[in-house]
């Protein structure tokens, strides 16, 4: 089951970075002003309480994992802001866990002559700010985010986000795509 997994976030990967290639204009976490608002009447409202995480809050953090994990770079895939995938990963593991941070790494970069280069392959799913997102609490410091859309490429599908407190900050613990 995890190699089928495994395997359906490789080929989505690949899918959304060759259409990513095409949106030239849109910003690094792919959220423009008009997609920001429609994301924003798809949550449902959580009043922020201490120790716990809003939707807004966790679609922040997931926004910065998308920022650092494909920052700036050339037509050829050279990271310009990132030299080696051990930098790549300090930064990313401010929001993500050490695992989640390893295999995203892993699985689209690769260092080339001493520089860090984006693999040309498909990027991972990510939010559609055009359907419906649900908060789930899973216990005290744990929540998730759970999408449950439909699109041409995927059919229906469940997209799941985890995210966990950690020393006062929220991080993704993990991402979850499957198909319905």
């Amino acid at each position: 089951m995890k190699k089928i997994l495994f395997f359906i976030l490789i080929v989505t990967i690949a899918t959304v970075t060759a259409c990513s290639d095409d949106a030239k204009n849109v910003p690094k976490n792919g959220l423009t002003s008009e997609n920001k608002e429609t994301r924003n009447s798809n949550i449902k409202k959580n009043q922020s309480v201490e120790g716990e995480i809003t939707l807004e809050q966790a679609l922040e953090v997931e926004d910065e994992f998308q920022e650092i994990l494909f920052p700036e770079r050339t037509e050829e895939g050279l990271v310009k802001s990132f030299k080696t995938k051990k930098q790549l990963f300090s930064d990313l593991n401010k929001v993500a866990d050490r695992e989640i941070a390893s295999i995203y790494i892993d699985t689209y970069y690769e260092e080339r002559e001493n520089l860090l280069y984006v693999r040309a392959t498909e990027g991972p799913l990510t939010i559609d700010t055009d359907q419906p997102l649900e908060m789930e609490k899973l216990n005290d410091g744990e929540y998730q985010i759970v999408q449950n859309g439909e699109n041409d490429l995927r059919g229906k599908y469940k997209f799941t986000i985890k995210f966990r407190n950690r020393d006062g900050h929220w991080v993704i613990t993990n991402r979850i795509y499957e198909s319905r």
